[in-house]
């Protein structure tokens, strides 16, 4: 990436040690630090003693000889039983020379182990304690009496980490997930528990530790050990967590519900529950408004919902935020609710990463505990790595003045302003970046839409002006398996952005019980190893083959459609199906009585099941592949697949090389989702080199993704590394309203209207 430097009002700044110590101020209430000093941190032979600087260590990954790894020794004596992780604030200079980093601890005859992340840049990680393995005999948390940082030889050089923080934390935020008890189905468990994980992601991203258990486990333990208690979805909460939640809110602790269908609960916090509420389209609720003058948080916030639980305020309580559509015409249902005692969000909080969610989610967390300092934290974590984005650069003058004054605000407990100058740097450095980049052109420049209705539902018109305005290329809209084709979207899209009509195969993501019951009674479904239907098609069974063609050859036949592009073309991860279907099949193949089911995971016939397992995938391919080519000839037929073909076959029965050297595929699209570059550059050459140059190759790049989270300057080197590397085109995961606001914007300065026509 070539950047014009800037030569006319600049001088080095580097803001790091001030901001460093604001960061950890909202920590010191619950936060212990481990010692820095570099005279009692002791290495082991053979390797670099640590270094001492300014505001760091710095331990050498200098491997000599044979040896796989470095080690570094700190004694202890201290008793963590009460404290539910770490908080590492470090950096790892020159990756690839690092393979992984353990960290132990010590307690007594054995060791509880964990990793640090591997990835380019600052890095502020919290590690829950209850995720450490254990190694030997640990004789428990109360008795730590050592720690011990391992760094393991890669691809070698030297390379070296810095550790700028190792704090001790207990979490004053406690997550609740559903578990099987307190969830309608499966379906709802597992969504409940992706809520909770992604908000520990928001918290974290935040600066701010959290803590999740179970409903059961939550029910046991005392809540007065936390300060707030959020339920990210648990609509039936049990009668145990009801009670433990009524008694800890007596008690003055702070609760803050989305969307939840206990009436119970609603009466505890202050409030009455209303009637279960539902919208055609996410156009009716699209954003709430903040209405309250005291609000310091944003004035809008677009998270489009249409499922809701709304409640009436108690006589101690205010309506902080109503629904507004997608013209800001105002809704009468309460979006968010305010007690004393708790905030209730009517809506479960959608999977967007936009900055607003952040600030509201602070701003919430600030009316309800202010000793957290949640905007102050999150505002402080920021600066941290903003300024090892520019590290001791020349930045502009005007630069230097808006973060002083993002200090200033600090200073002056005003977070939300200095969060919004933030937010402006930040564009403007994104802008700075892309109006000097050498923008790859590419024979495509995709983007996927996970809700197949663009941005505005009903509206393609204003999707198709933002992709147009970013050079996007080709959009994959996805069409649900019982919804008619896109045809909307294709015809706003004539002339402009080529559509491809988006296919989930095999897994049953939005069916409803009853379809599901039907499915299971017609023996289609896959089975678990314990006999458990799970809510994916058998691949193996020839009339599930033969509708998934025929919905198929269905979007094919649209209209105007570029082309079909397959998702989940695979079995299920990490569940090998043990239907009746895949038993006589596999026998079949193997020309004599199978292991069953054994062989699903061990023994002699196991290798022979996962050559199997590809083989039903790969003849499915074949089969839609023969069949574009013979009736849509014209129409291009895709495939989302995972980054390492090795990995895929033996979990997902995915083996895409194959596909690729038999020609089932126009081109593939590999989701290499990651956050390091040195992933992202190591996977694109080995994938390079295993589909050839002749083979399309468009890399997927993880914007907004369950592995990756990446600001529009991440973006922009990803996109030029894929086409340094011989990449053909790049898709983005996902259409939404970040991409709007954050990277869209970056996307129409490095794709001029020159290059985009």
């Amino acid at each position: 990436m070539k950047i014009k430097k800037n030569t006319c009002g600049n001088r080095r700044v580097d803001f790091f040690p001030t901001v460093f110590l604001t960061f950890f101020l909202g920590f010191f209430l619950y936060a212990e630090a481990v010692t820095l000093d570099v005279s009692v941190w002791q290495a082991s032979p053979e390797t670099p003693p640590a270094e001492q600087e300014e505001s760091a260590l710095l331990f050498p990954c200098e491997f000599s000889g044979n040896a796989d790894r470095v080690y570094w020794d700190l004694s202890l004596s201290e008793n963590w039983s009460g404290k539910d992780g770490l908080w590492v604030t470090f950096r790892l200079e020159n990756v690839p020379s690092v393979r992984a980093i353990t960290l132990y601890i010590k307690s007594g005859e054995g060791w509880y182990t964990n990793y640090l992340p591997i990835k380019e840049g600052l890095q502020s990680v919290f590690l829950p304690l209850k995720n450490f393995e254990k190694m030997d005999e640990p004789q428990g948390w109360d008795g730590v009496d050592g720690i011990r940082l391992s760094p393991w030889k890669g691809e070698g050089g030297k390379g070296a980490v810095r550790l700028y923080g190792l704090k001790t934390v207990k979490s004053r935020i406690l997550l609740v997930d559903p578990d099987a008890a307190s969830s309608l189905n499966a379906s709802e468990q597992t969504f409940g528990v992706e809520r909770s994980a992604w908000l520990a992601r928001q918290f974290g991203e935040m600066g701010i530790p959290s803590c999740r258990l179970t409903d059961a486990t939550a029910s046991s333990v005392n809540l007065r050990n936390f300060d707030c208690v959020i339920l990210p979805y648990n609509a039936y909460p049990s009668s145990a967590l009801l009670n433990s939640l009524a008694s800890y809110m007596e008690e003055g602790g702070k609760v803050m519900v989305f969307y939840s269908a206990s009436p119970e609960l609603a009466e505890s916090c202050g409030f009455s529950l209303q009637r279960y509420l539902r919208a055609d389209s996410v156009q009716k609720w699209n954003a709430v408004q903040f209405t309250e003058e005291g609000w310091r948080g944003p004035g809008l916030v677009v998270m489009p919902a249409r499922n809701l639980l709304p409640v009436s305020p108690g006589e101690a309580a205010e309506v902080l935020a109503e629904w507004v559509d997608r013209s800001g015409r105002r809704q009468k249902e309460p979006a968010i609710v305010l007690s004393d005692r708790a905030v209730w969000v009517s809506a479960v909080l959608p999977d967007d990463d936009g900055s607003a969610q952040r600030q509201m989610l602070a701003g919430l967390l600030d009316r309800l505990v202010p000793e957290i300092q949640a905007a102050s934290t999150a505002v402080s974590h920021r600066m941290v790595n903003f300024s090892f984005d520019f590290p001791r650069t020349e930045l502009p003058e005007e630069t230097v003045r808006q973060l002083s004054e993002v200090e200033r605000y600090l200073t002056a407990e005003q977070p939300f302003p200095a969060w919004n100058l933030l937010n402006e740097i930040d564009r403007q450095m994104n802008v700075a970046v892309a109006e000097h980049l050498q923008a790859p052109a590419f024979e495509m420049r995709g983007i996927w839409d996970a809700t197949g209705q663009g941005l505005e539902p009903g509206n393609w018109e204003a999707t198709l002006e933002v992709l147009e305005d970013a050079g996007i290329t080709d959009l994959f809209v996805y069409v649900p398996r019982n919804s008619g084709n896109p045809i909307r979207a294709i015809r706003a899209a004539e002339g402009r952005v080529a559509v491809h009509a988006w296919h989930i195969c095999w897994a049953l993501p939005e069916q409803s019980p009853a379809t599901l019951r039907r499915y299971e009674r017609e023996n289609r479904l896959q089975i678990s190893e314990a006999g458990e239907p799970m809510p994916w098609l058998c691949p193996s069974r020839p009339d599930n083959v033969e509708s998934e063609i025929r919905r198929i050859q269905e979007l094919a036949g649209s209209k105007g459609i570029r082309g079909v592009h397959l998702d989940y073309v695979r079995w299920q991860d990490n569940h090998p199906c043990a239907c009746e279907a895949c038993k006589k099949s596999f026998q079949k193949s193997l020309g004599k009585k199978a292991d069953w089911p054994a062989a699903l995971r061990e023994g002699p016939q196991h290798p022979e099941f996962l050559t199997w397992r590809a083989l039903q995938i790969e003849l499915f391919v074949k089969k839609v592949s023969l069949v574009m080519k013979d009736v849509y000839p014209e129409i291009l037929l895709s495939a989302a697949v995972w980054p390492s073909p090795e990995v895929s076959q033996k979990r997902i029965g995915q083996n895409w090389t194959h596909w690729n050297e038999k020609g089932l595929l126009d081109f593939i699209v590999v989701m290499n989702y990651t956050e390091s570059m040195h992933n992202f550059k190591k996977w694109i050459v080995a994938q390079r080199k295993l589909v050839g140059r002749s083979a399309k190759l468009m890399v997927g790049i993880g914007v907004d993704s369950s592995e990756s989270r990446l600001n529009p300057r991440q973006v922009l080197a990803q996109m030029v590394t894929a086409s340094d590397l011989g990449a053909n085109g790049f898709v983005l995961f996902q259409l939404n309203p970040s991409f709007v606001s954050e990277l869209a914007p970056v996307l129409s300065k490095a794709y001029s209207p020159r290059e985009k026509k």
